[in-house]
Formats: structure tokens, sequence, C-alpha cells
């Protein structure tokens, strides 16, 4: 189910199927894909929309849908980023939260390491 209050981003038609209450998807439809996770969850806070797209593409090329949800509110720049100090979020299905975390705290230790 889609959160009702962000704006949601997302390339793949198969999560936009089955994230959509009440749509369907032949592709995944009596494939033995089990409900819960069809839940997106939230597993990243990203302070930019960079470095949200560069976290989801990480994802995505591994074989894990993705996507973001802005918290920014165009109209309100300023006041937004008072308001939500954190740009947005990258989301995954519940069932592939654990996966995500691990690929994510991986990538992110690469960064941090400076190629030693």
């Amino acid at each position: 189910m889609l959160p009702p209050d962000g704006n949601i981003l997302i390339r793949d038609p198969d999560v936009i199927a089955r994230t959509n209450p009440g749509g369907y998807n032949p592709a995944t439809e009596g494939a033995g894909m089990n409900p819960d996770d069809d839940v997106l969850v939230e597993v990243f806070e990203a302070e930019d929309e960079m470095e949200a797209m560069a976290i989801q593409s990480l994802l995505e090329g591994a074989g894990i849908e993705a996507a973001i949800r802005s918290r920014q509110i165009p109209m309100f720049d300023g006041v937004a980023k008072v308001y939500n100090p954190v740009w947005g979020h990258v989301l995954v299905l519940e069932g592939k939260l654990e996966e995500a975390r691990d690929l994510i705290a991986g990538y992110l230790d690469a960064l941090d390491g400076d190629g030693e």
C-alpha cells in the first residue's frame, strides 16, 4: 500500500502494479508471493535527491525493487527543510528489507574507506 502522505517516484512497472491497492499484476498473481512482501518500508533516509537516486539505483542494480518518497514541498522549499531536515526516504518491499540494509551498509562503508 502506498503511503498517503508522500510523493513516490517509481520506475519499475511491477512495483507500481504490486503496490497499487486493488491492482492486478498477471506476472505475480498466483506466483506464491507473500502478501506481507507487498508493504513498502523505509530503508534509507536521504539528505538530498541525488543520494536517494544513487541508493535506488544501487538497490535496483542488485535486483531489489526500490522507490523514493520525497518529504519536500516544492513551493515551500526553505520552510519545508526546517520541518523536514531529511530530503526523503528510499523504500523497498518488506521482504527485501534486510538484504537492502546489508547492501546499503556495504556501499556506505566502501565510500568511507576511500579505496583502502
